[in-house]
């Protein structure tokens, strides 16, 4: 901070610099030089009123009064300008500070359960305590709040900025500076074009398969544009991944995968990669360009190979016995050639995450399915 004003600041000038594990002792000597008759001026990043107040009173403490404030801009503000909000609609919050974080971190849950939009600066501090942007889109997902709120994270700015924009869900993964500040907007202010494109599409393909011991299986067919499989996949396994059960499912081998951990999610020419330490999976959910080809492969082959690997029909599927009553629901997926790639099985409401037959029907274990529906397929979708 002070190699920002260096150039403002007077050669005679005495320059006292001061971390967070100092300031005390710092300060001290700063009141000690003001009692003493000089002329002291402390230097503060932004505006102290928005996420330094905990230091403005630290410094009246030594100095053992009221000591006189310039308002300056926070970034906050420029935040509010960059991004085009209204403070009338949003509500800031910082995290920048010292003591428990737990009745902030409660209250911007209920900022954005509200509607509102959140301005909120992260906590940089050491790992103990880090409560950065990743951190605060993983903590808000566990308490239910909506995935696809749009997010946006800003770093360095007024000097060397740069802008991440997303949902809530793709913001878990994302690792950020000290110098970030993050802006949750209020769902309904923006929604994703993949949701957008689903409420105004027309009804899904629907086609009912029947094999041969009498079993049946319903297809909603939903998009394959690489936005719409990407977002779902990252949905899946960023934020669902513990109560999915996953692999290739065919007449004579069923493969019934589960993470025990949540896994690294990544894209990369057009493939979606899952990395659960030991073992991961690729599958290619968009445009293959060969970038990444040990072998690069000729032009006239390359639009066809890629034609051929990628998710091309995707589909809900339920499942039911030969009385008609529902056995199993899921997403289920095909390439270029038909072949099927993989099946996520959905949470069950006879079957608890461990596959042990539950005593009653949990029907809330249904609610991923009716989500992911309503959110794939078109609004008011939630058989």
């Amino acid at each position: 901070m002070v190699n920002i004003v260096r150039g403002l600041i007077p050669a005679a000038a005495e320059v006292v610099t001061m971390g967070y594990r100092d300031q005390d002792a710092q300060l001290a000597r700063v009141a000690a030089a003001h009692h003493a008759g000089k002329r002291c001026v402390v230097v503060f990043m932004g505006d102290v009123h928005f996420s330094g107040f905990q230091y403005l009173e630290r410094v009246e403490r030594a100095c053992g009064h009221e000591v006189e404030t310039l308002p300056g801009i926070s970034s906050a503000q420029v935040l509010a300008s960059r991004a085009r909000v209204c403070f009338d609609e949003t509500t800031f919050i910082t995290f920048h500070r010292r003591g428990d974080l737990a009745p902030f971190k409660r209250h911007l849950v209920s900022v954005l359960d509200d509607e509102r939009n959140a301005i909120v600066i992260p906590c940089p501090w050491d790992a103990a305590r880090s409560f950065m942007p990743r951190h605060i889109a993983a903590y808000l997902l566990e308490r239910g709040v909506s995935p696809w709120h749009p997010t946006e994270v800003w770093e360095s700015l007024t000097r060397d900025e740069a802008r991440w924009s997303g949902t809530l869900a793709e913001c878990v993964g994302r690792e950020c500076s000290h110098m970030s500040i993050m802006l949750i907007r209020r769902q309904e202010e923006r929604l994703m074009s993949d949701q957008i494109a689903a409420r105004t599409r027309e009804a899904p393909d629907v086609k009912t398969e029947e094999a041969l011991d009498g079993t049946k299986t319903e297809y909603e067919y939903m998009d394959c544009g690489q936005q719409a499989q990407e977002s779902l996949f990252k949905e899946l396994f960023e934020i669902h991944w513990n109560h999915l059960r996953f692999g290739p499912c065919l007449p004579g081998a069923v493969f019934e995968l589960v993470l025990t951990e949540k896994p690294r999610v990544s894209f990369l020419d057009g493939y979606l990669t899952v990395d659960a330490g030991p073992w991961h999976f690729h599958l290619c959910v968009g445009e293959y360009k060969g970038k990444t080809a040990h072998h690069p492969e000729s032009k006239e082959n390359l639009t066809e190979i890629a034609r051929q690997r990628r998710v091309t029909k995707a589909a809900f599927f339920k499942t039911t016995d030969t009385a008609g009553s529902p056995q199993s629901w899921g997403l289920r997926f095909w390439n270029g050639r038909g072949e099927q790639m993989i099946t996520v099985f959905l949470p069950n409401p006879f079957r608890g995450d461990d596959l042990r037959k539950l005593k009653e029907p949990d029907w809330s274990r249904l609610d991923l399915w009716k989500t992911l529906r309503k959110d794939y397929l078109g609004e008011g979708r939630e058989s």
